[in-house]
């Protein structure tokens, strides 16, 4: 059963905090992220998303992929501002 995945993102002292983290997802399942501020998010290796490595914006959705192996961990990149913080805590691992 496919189910939505709604990831809070925040800023604390240059970290972008995902919530929640890890978030747990199989294939099919929709993820989106949402925030107080406009940002992008970014996978810059491998993706786990049909619709590829990003940006992702504010409450876009994306669809999780068939493939990887359980317990395969993606950490994205988040973007506000034009900037990149250097750290990011929020990583999507297949369950």
């Amino acid at each position: 059963m496919t189910a939505l995945k709604a990831i809070e993102v925040t800023e604390k002292d240059g970290v972008h905090i995902c919530n929640p983290n890890p978030t747990m997802v199989t294939p099919g399942d929709t993820v989106s992220w949402v925030g107080p501020e406009p940002f992008l998010v970014f996978f810059p290796d491998e993706t786990p998303f049909v619709e590829g490595r990003g940006p992702f914006g504010n409450a876009e959705k994306a669809t999780v992929k068939k493939g990887p192996p359980s317990g395969t961990k993606f950490t994205p990149q988040i973007q506000r501002g034009g900037t990149f913080l250097r750290e990011t805590k929020g990583d999507i691992i297949f369950s």
